[in-house]
């Protein structure tokens, strides 16, 4: 029996060793009303890499049911996964300048993994 118990307990340690974390991180950057939103969201991915995920904003319907004002958002944003020497980030930008000084969104990251869905609020700075 104690035999049996150390061979599941090693299975189980080789395999939490190989799993994969997946993690949306909070945004450090601030927005400055006025100009274009420019913002990096760190990502942790252990195991996958830049190409293997997908960043958006999450459905309306999502928006919805979590009382999230979806008109809110800016029509021409965009979220992108890039990478650099700090790791694998997610970029969000517009091209217009935002001139509300609060934006509240869902973002949707999606892995081979799995999806997960982060809350973010954001006051720009005047």
């Amino acid at each position: 029996m104690k035999l049996l118990n150390a061979f599941v307990i090693a299975i189980a340690t080789i395999y939490a060793s190989h799993s994969l974390a997946l993690n949306l991180g909070d945004t450090s950057e601030s927005a400055n009303l006025g100009s274009a939103l420019s913002l990096r969201i760190p990502i942790e991915a252990s195991g996958l890499s830049a190409e293997q995920l997908i960043v958006k904003i999450a459905p309306i319907s999502l928006h919805i049911e979590q009382k999230v004002d979806y008109s809110s958002i800016p029509s021409d944003i965009t979220l992108t996964v890039d990478t650099d020497s700090d790791g694998i980030f997610a970029l969000v930008t517009t091209k217009k300048p935002i001139n509300q000084p609060y934006i509240e969104f869902i973002v949707k990251l999606q892995s081979p993994t799995g999806t997960l869905y982060k809350r973010y609020q954001l006051m720009l700075d005047p």
